[in-house]
C-alpha cells in the first residue's frame, strides 16, 4: 500500500456534515514598510486568497466513500487549497442539491461532485454554471451538465460488460440472475446495468429475474440479498453494481448455505470481501482505487483554476496509472480485477 495512503488512514474523517482542510502558506516579507508583491502561489487566487473547492460525495460513512473522501482531503493538503466537504450518512440526492446550493452561496472556486441522481442534480449544477463555478464530477456523472471532466475507473458500460462475462464464465450459459444496485437514479450504476444486459442478452438461457435498490445502505443491501435468495430458490447469479452490494450478497449467500451454488460478481473494495475468497463464495471482483479517484478529482479542479488541463498519459498522483481521457471529458484512472491470488496485495 502506498505510504500516502497509510498516512491518510491515520487521519480520521469524522465527518458529520462538513469538513474543511487547508494548508497555510507563508507570506513574503515586507520591504520598506510596504507589502511585497508576488505572483499567486499554487492554491491561491490572483488576490492571494486560498482557493476553496466544494466537494460533494454521495455520502459519508461507507468504506468506499471514506476512502474516496480521504483522497479529496489529502489532495487539498498537498495542493494548499481548502477542501469543504459536505455530505450526509445516506445517499440523498435531495440533500445533495441543498449542499450544492450552499456551495454556490459560499462562492466556492470549483465544485467536485459525485452525483446521487443525475436528473435531480441537473438544475442545481445549472445554477452553479450560471454563477461561473467550474464543475467536475467523479464516480457518478451528470453528463448533461456543464461539468468539465468526470473521473472514473473506466467506462461504466464496459465495466458492466466485463463483469457480466465473468459471471457467465462462473455460472454457465443458463439460469436466473438478479442485479443489486445502489441507486436506480445514479448515472454510473445505470451504465453498469446497461453493460450487464448487453452481454447477458446474448445468452437465451439466462433470465433476469429482479433488480433491487439499496440506496447505498449496506444493511438494506443485505436484506435485499436475503429476499432475493428466498424469492428465487433457483437463482444462480448475482451481479453487484455498487461497492456495498457485492459483500452484502456474499454474506447473505454464506448465511443461506449456498456458497458455490449462487455465483457473485461485482464491484467491491478488497477489504470488504477478502474473507469470501477464502471459502470460495467469491472468485472475482472489480474496482478502481477510490482514494486515487478522489485525489485526482480535486487535483484537476485546482489545476484547471491555475490554467492547466489534464491530458491522456498524465500521471496525476504519485504511484498512479497514466490516465486516459475521451472526447466527452471522461478521465479514466484504470481498474483492477481482484482474484484469490492477488487480493491479499491490496489494503483498502
Amino acid at each position: 500500500m502506498k505510504m500516502k495512503k497509510i498516512l491518510a488512514m491515520l487521519c480520521s474523517l469524522a465527518l458529520t456534515m462538513a469538513v474543511g482542510c487547508s494548508v497555510p502558506t507563508e507570506q513574503p516579507a515586507a520591504q520598506d514598510g510596504q507589502p511585497a508583491q508576488t505572483e499567486p502561489e499554487a492554491g491561491q487566487t490572483a488576490e492571494n486568497k486560498q482557493l476553496v473547492i466544494g466537494v460533494s460525495p454521495k455520502m459519508i460513512g461507507a468504506p468506499y466513500w471514506e476512502y474516496a473522501n480521504q483522497g479529496c482531503v489529502e489532495a487539498g493538503k498537498a495542493l494548499g487549497v481548502k477542501v469543504e466537504m459536505q455530505a450526509t450518512t445516506t445517499a440523498s440526492a435531495t440533500e445533495q442539491v441543498s449542499i450544492i446550493d450552499n456551495y454556490i452561496t459560499m462562492g466556492v472556486d470549483a465544485l467536485v461532485v459525485a452525483a446521487n441522481d443525475e436528473s435531480t442534480l441537473l438544475p442545481a449544477l445549472k445554477r452553479a454554471e450560471e454563477a461561473g463555478i467550474p464543475i467536475f464530477t467523479y464516480d457518478s456523472d451528470v453528463p448533461d451538465s456543464a461539468r468539465l471532466y468526470c473521473v472514473a475507473g473506466t467506462g461504466q458500460v464496459n465495466l458492466g460488460e466485463i463483469m457480466a462475462q465473468q459471471l457467465v464464465e462462473e455460472m454457465g450459459e443458463e439460469g436466473e440472475v438478479a442485479f443489486m444496485t445502489g441507486s436506480l437514479g445514479a448515472f454510473n450504476h445505470n451504465q453498469i446495468l446497461e453493460g450487464y444486459r448487453n452481454v447477458l442478452s446474448q445468452y437465451p438461457g439466462i433470465t433476469e429475474v429482479a433488480v433491487v435498490e439499496s440506496g447505498d445502505d449496506q444493511q438494506k443491501a443485505f436484506v435485499n440479498a436475503e429476499n432475493l435468495l428466498a424469492s428465487y430458490p433457483n437463482l444462480k447469479g448475482i451481479l453487484g453494481v455498487a461497492a456495498g452490494e457485492t459483500p452484502a450478497a456474499a454474506e447473505a449467500v454464506v448465511q443461506a448455505g449456498r456458497s458455490g451454488e449462487v455465483q457473485i460478481v461485482g464491484v467491491a473494495t478488497p477489504n470488504s470481501v477478502k474473507q469470501f475468497y477464502e471459502d470460495g463464495t467469491l472468485t472475482k471482483t472489480v474496482l478502481w482505487d477510490p482514494y486515487d479517484m478522489g485525489y485526482i478529482a480535486v487535483k484537476i479542479a485546482v489545476d484547471y483554476l491555475g490554467g492547466v488541463e489534464p491530458a491522456t498519459g498524465d500521471v496525476l498522483i504519485d504511484g498512479g496509472n497514466p490516465v486516459t481521457i475521451d472526447e466527452d471529458g471522461n478521465l479514466y484512472i484504470g481498474t483492477t480485477v481482484f482474484t484469490k491470488e492477488n487480493i491479499g496485495n491490496y489494503d483498502f
